[in-house]
């Protein structure tokens, strides 16, 4: 996804099962985007998502 503004964004992941498979839903967690365009807030930043184990059931 691409954030077209500067902001707080809490987002999450679905994964929606195929035959055989549950459905999931991740807890959401909250990102801070900056604005590319601003020298004051520099972009390229990075997040940790935390880990994908549950939503793999391990």
């Amino acid at each position: 996804h691409t954030f077209d503004t500067a902001g707080t964004y809490g987002i999450t992941a679905v994964f929606t099962g195929g035959a055989g498979f549950a459905d999931s839903v991740s807890g959401p967690t909250v990102i801070g985007v900056t604005d590319a365009t601003d020298p004051g807030t520099p972009g390229g930043g990075s997040a940790d998502f935390g880990s994908l184990a549950s939503l793999f059931n391990s």
